[in-house]
């Protein structure tokens, strides 16, 4: 009896001592191969993956074009030819993507976010790298433009643009509070939102800048407010601690390009434009036309037009003059960013591939 239970210990005690080591290395390999499984998708395994969230914050003053571009991604995104087996996520989106791009394709103006009419757009798509698929959920918000001013004042300047858009968007105008720099910074969701970002849209609307009374100040004033712009972002990540924001991605967007177009179709530049004192027309096989005019005019056709041979001559001496009107703004990001992109977008010149000008490119750039 003695040397069977000597024998049985001989025996167990070696396995037991090995089941020691083996079974949790066993264990701590089915929890890793079951995290792999839920986060990346691979073929033959089961196992829901884990959406990787993905932030997009588009800033640009009122009427820049921030929704009208926001419904040009979507409309881009619907074709699914560029971003495979997207789904779009909530009611909400669904209608409000579909309703946006009727207006869009209508040629109608989608009227500027109110905030009440606050909205982030939400949809998940699959990026496959060899056998391995990654699914992210990329939100967009829209959010009025008068939040995109106040990030860009000083602190009298933000707490009397906030009163005014209180007094224009409540009735109880009587109960208008006050708020110091420190709670409009770090308690509003747009700025929690732009803080936590992965990418960044500053659209400038060029229409707005050219056609005004002083586009010298106009370019000048623009450029001071996206650079304070980044500078409170970079601030409010770093009180959030959230990390710096040098390896995020900065995207300027220049929109309505066309009105610009039309300027250099009238043998026009920008130069012209920018000297107030100086005249403001150029002459072409149809006699003297008022470029300003041209300006504030253009983009009001409902159908496309195709980015011709000529055009893209014109487009070319367009991003060539405008980049080194604005060259203070892009050098200020390339020193204190590790990604950036200059973009110039339309919502009515058709590119070489039949999307609109600009929107291809944003939404390539854009996703993970």
């Amino acid at each position: 009896m003695n040397e069977l239970l000597t024998s049985l210990i001989t025996f167990v005690v070696p396995v037991a001592e090995k089941l020691a080591f083996v079974l949790p290395a066993f264990v701590l390999t089915v929890l890793v191969f079951n995290g792999v499984a839920r986060v990346f998708r691979i073929p033959g395994l089961t196992g829901d993956p884990i959406p990787v969230s993905h932030r997009v914050a588009v800033i640009g003053l009122p009427r820049s074009g921030k929704t009208t571009l926001i419904t040009a991604l979507f409309e881009l995104i619907q074709r699914g030819s560029d971003i495979p087996n997207v789904r779009l996520h909530g009611l909400n989106t669904i209608s409000t993507v579909n309703r946006y791009i009727a207006s869009l394709n209508a040629g109608e103006k989608i009227g500027p976010t109110k905030e009440k009419d606050t909205f982030v757009f939400r949809f998940s798509y699959s990026k496959r790298r060899g056998l391995l698929s990654r699914l992210y959920d990329i939100e967009i918000a829209d959010f009025p433009g008068e939040y995109s001013e106040i990030i860009s004042h000083n602190l009298e300047e933000r707490t009397q643009v906030q009163r005014e858009t209180t007094r224009r968007d409540s009735n109880e105008s009587a109960l208008i509070v006050a708020e110091d720099l420190e709670f409009t910074l770090f308690n509003k969701e747009f700025f929690s939102w732009v803080a936590s970002s992965r990418e960044y849209l500053f659209l400038i609307d060029l229409a707005a800048i050219y056609s005004g009374e002083s586009p010298r100040r106009s370019v000048a004033d623009i450029i001071g407010r996206i650079r304070t712009s980044w500078q409170v972002i970079e601030d409010s990540a770093t009180e959030r601690g959230i990390g710096s924001t040098y390896n995020r991605s900065v995207h300027i967007v220049f929109t309505k390009t066309d009105s610009i177009v039309s300027v250099y179709a009238a043998k026009g530049n920008l130069y012209s434009l920018l000297e107030e004192k100086a005249d403001s027309s150029a002459n072409d096989a149809s006699g003297s036309i008022d470029l300003k005019y041209a300006v504030a005019s253009a983009g009001s056709a409902s159908n496309l037009t195709v980015l011709r041979t000529e055009q893209q001559e014109l487009l070319s001496k367009l991003k060539n003059d405008n980049d080194d009107i604005f060259s203070d703004l892009i050098q200020f990001f390339k020193n204190r960013t590790k990604d950036l992109d200059v973009t110039y977008s339309s919502m009515t010149i058709e590119d070489l591939k039949g999307g609109r000008l600009g929107v291809r490119r944003i939404l390539n750039l854009c996703l993970p």
